[in-house]
């Protein structure tokens, strides 16, 4: 009986806690181009952009479009700006400053500019975890507002993780401003997951440009019991049941 109890008071908290999963990481410097320094091709069979015009070469490129309602394509994202026209895309930092490397997404004064990510196929359910950052800058200008989510395709919709005008650079002089959050997944469970982050530069004044850089986002699965514990808790039940 001594022997049951002990057992029982020793393996219902290592349940309880579980086992811890390592967290994956999806997007950051040198995954899924975070840093938006990945070298851009327009030509041969190497192309891994669309959309957009193409100038200067690696590390300092500018990938960009002046169209409303145009989706550009760089690697590990695309770019799409609904509307009016103005210049969105990839930067490099001879005008705009980089937080991360040569390069930076920057849209001009006046457009709505959408962010997304590719997706990330896995399974994912309820407790995840979702650890996200990304620096956001204003280079001029009086205003920009950010809106960071992510999506599952789980039919319950977008989930924000921040919503924020922007309106003071205060980061050792180079513009930017660093977010970062977590979000715990809540949903029924999903097997593609993705971010949208959405650049607003129309919101107040003129002469306004957003700066987006330095992305991470990782993900910890919900801690799940071990074989070795549920293994302790069958013990369990044969001691209960030979007393």
């Amino acid at each position: 009986m001594k022997i049951t109890r002990l057992i029982g008071l020793a393996v219902a908290p290592a349940l309880l806690s579980g086992v811890a999963s390592a967290a994956t990481v999806l997007i950051d410097s040198s995954t899924n181009n975070g840093s938006f320094d990945d070298e851009l091709f327009d030509t041969g069979p190497g192309t891994n952009v669309s959309g957009g015009s193409l100038s200067g070469a690696a590390p300092s490129q500018r990938y960009s479009s002046s169209a409303s309602n145009n989706t550009m394509t760089i690697p590990g994202w695309s770019v799409v700006s609904q509307s009016p026209a103005a210049f969105h895309g990839v930067n490099f930092d001879g005008s705009t400053p980089a937080k991360d490397g040569q390069q930076s997404i920057v849209v001009n004064d006046g457009n709505v500019v959408q962010v997304i990510s590719t997706t990330f196929v896995g399974t994912y359910a309820a407790g995840d975890e979702f650890d996200f950052a990304a620096s956001i800058g204003l280079n001029g200008g009086d205003q920009v507002a950010y809106n960071f989510r992510i999506q599952f395709n789980d039919g319950g919709g977008a989930s924000d993780l921040v919503s924020t005008v922007f309106q003071e650079a205060t980061d050792e002089g180079t513009g930017y401003i660093d977010y970062s959050g977590t979000f715990t997944y809540a949903g029924p469970g999903a097997t593609e997951v993705f971010v949208v982050a959405t650049i607003n530069t129309a919101v107040a004044g003129d002469g306004n440009q957003g700066m987006f850089d330095a992305v991470s986002l990782s993900y910890e699965p919900v801690p799940e019991p071990s074989i070795a514990l549920l293994g302790s808790l069958g013990l369990l039940g044969l001691l209960r049941r030979r007393r």
